[in-house]
């Protein structure tokens, strides 16, 4: 069992330059690895796929409670 991480790095600011958030995220998938180095490999790219898309996810909600304050 592996874990892909993903992280970002998020820096809101306003028109005005003033700094409204910020700070760091990161998201995880977890996968599975056996003897096939393709199968490995496409594991790994499947697990980083999802990573980002929950680290995007994190990033939205992170943008609009920042906003929303």
């Amino acid at each position: 069992q592996k874990q892909m991480t993903v992280s970002a790095t998020i820096t809101l600011t306003d028109t005005d330059g003033k700094v409204l958030f910020s700070g760091r995220r990161s998201a995880t998938a977890d996968y599975t690895t056996d003897a096939q180095i393709l199968s490995n490999r496409a594991a790994a790219e499947d697990a980083a796929a999802r990573a980002a898309h929950l680290l995007a996810e994190t990033i939205r909600l992170t943008v609009l409670g920042a906003l929303g304050k």
